[in-house]
Order: structure tokens, then sequence, then C-alpha cells
């Protein structure tokens, strides 16, 4: 079943070029989806578009079949959440608890359910020791924590992570991602990455690649990740196991193309 379903979008910001150029895509339930893309190619703009927040010039969106429009917003809302990128932007109440409280608030969830709640999603991203914290004692990384646990409260089928790592320190990135992809292990949530991040990319279930506004691939990452050419040209890095199969070949190694690590510790392996 596809729970996100984009036909020929179109979006500007209001000068002559369209930010988003006519694409089409589909996403299936519980899938763990990347967008990539080169800073400018449009990826976050979709981002702000499947939820809401900014209107196409044309084409549809389909949440679970609903479309995207304002007499559906709420309902579209109460099935999709987002973490943004800058954790600083999207911290609201006075308190961790408070922060959390909020979405609850807003989706009117009763007074006497809130505390289980806060507790349960506070412990799930390790910050139930921090429920009475205010927002200038935390870092980045615990802020972002904060945020996922406020998504997850209000029990979304669909998390889209805005680049949602890209201003943390290199270990507030790697707990975030290992936290994204143990929610997606765990409860088979759909989640839609816009990231630049090569690496969370293999680990994926599908890659969108974007450049210009357009969509210019899109498929698994084995088949996406391993055309060094496109990643090259539409100013992509290229997976670091690929670059040790480019290195192998070079000295007469004999080794089909691999996009992921373990994958290639595994081919290795077999060589000896």
């Amino acid at each position: 079943m596809n729970v996100v379903e984009v036909e020929n979008l179109s979006f500007s910001y209001g000068d002559d070029i369209n930010a988003i150029d006519d694409i089409s895509f589909k996403i299936e339930m519980g899938a763990y989806t990347t967008i990539i893309g080169h800073n400018g190619s449009g990826k976050s703009t979709v981002a702000k578009l499947l939820i809401g927040l900014l209107e196409p010039l044309k084409g549809n969106i389909r949440i679970e079949g609903v479309p995207l429009s304002l007499e559906n917003l709420d309902f579209i809302r109460s099935k999709v959440g987002i973490v943004f990128q800058n954790p600083d932007n999207q911290f609201i109440g006075s308190t961790v608890r408070d922060d959390i409280a909020f979405g609850l608030e807003n989706h009117l969830v009763p007074q006497k359910d809130m505390d289980d709640i806060i507790n349960k999603f506070s412990e799930k991203v390790k910050m139930k020791d921090f429920l009475n914290s205010e927002p200038s004692r935390l870092s980045g990384g615990q802020k972002q924590r904060v945020a996922i646990a406020g998504i997850l409260a209000i029990a979304p089928d669909i998390i889209i992570f805005d680049e949602a790592t890209s201003m943390l320190d290199p270990q507030g990135k790697d707990d975030i991602k290992s936290m994204i992809m143990e929610l997606h292990n765990e409860s088979k949530i759909t989640i839609i990455s816009i990231t630049h991040d090569i690496e969370e990319v293999v680990k994926s279930d599908k890659v969108i690649v974007m450049n210009n506004g357009k969509i210019v691939s899109e498929g698994t990452p084995d088949k996406v990740m391993v055309d060094k050419k496109l990643l090259i040209d539409v100013g992509l890095d290229i997976p670091f196991s690929m670059k040790i199969v480019e290195e192998l070949r070079k000295n007469k190694i004999k080794i089909n193309d691999e996009v992921t690590m373990e994958g290639l510790v595994n081919k290795l392996a077999n060589l000896i």
C-alpha cells in the first residue's frame, strides 16, 4: 500500500524558476525512504509540501489516499510528523515535559492521559531524566531527541526528518541516526529522511535523487548509488565502499559493486 502519492507536483517561491518541477513518486507503507540532492535541489521544499506548509502551483499529494487540501489539513498532520533541521527552532515549551505536551494538547489528548504518554516517549528517546530541564541546558542532539519524542507522542504513521542531523556534532549525528533506524526497525513506521548523509542513504529501502527541482533517479540504494557518474554530476559524494571497490579494481582485484560496508566486508571475506 502506498501511503504517499505525489503526482506532477510543481512549486515556485515566486520567481520564474520552479523549485519543484513536475515530480511524481510513491512511498510504500513502512518504507525507509531517503531524498538526497545538493543544496537548492528542492528536497527540503518537498518535505514542506508533504506536510502542507507550502501550497503547490500544480499537482496532487495524497496521504493514505486522502488528498492534501486545506479542508483535510488536520487529518494530514495527524498522520505526518516532521523534525526540522534546527533544534532551536522547534523547541516550544519552557521544559522538556512542556514541549512534548504541546503536541498532545493540540491533538486534544485528555490531561489524565498525558503523563503516561510523556513518560513513555521521553524514555523511548532516553530523555526521561530531563523532563524538567530547560532547553538552554540541552545539547543540540538532546533537543532533537525531544522533538522526536514530541512527534512520536502524537502517533503519526509517517515521520519526515528534514536534515535533522545536519546541525549536530558527530556524536549527536550518530545518536540520532541510530535512533531513527531503531524506530524504523521496531515499529515499521514510514520514514522519509531528507539528507546529505550517503551512509544513511545506503541503509534505506528507497532513495530519490533530486537536482534542480527534478527527480533524476529513484530506486533501491544498490541500484541508484552505484551510478558514480550521476552522483558526481549532481554534486553528491560516492559511498565509501564504492571508493574502496574502485581502488581494489585498480589493483587488479575483481569485485562487484557494493554500496554498504557490511556487504563489502562479506565480499572481501569470500575472496580470501
